[in-house]
């Protein structure tokens, strides 16, 4: 599973947990602004 917030600290905490329990999960890297900075698709 893919977790991501605005900049990337928050889901990178969750990332951390989610795998202490064992389950599969990655940060998406510089969170959603960092994608929007990309020019990346968003849906709002």
């Amino acid at each position: 599973m893919f977790v991501i917030c605005a900049v990337g600290g928050r889901s990178r905490r969750v990332v951390d947990h989610l795998r202490a329990q064992g389950l599969s999960a990655f940060n998406v890297s510089d969170g959603t602004n960092g994608w929007a900075q990309r020019g990346w698709p968003l849906e709002r």
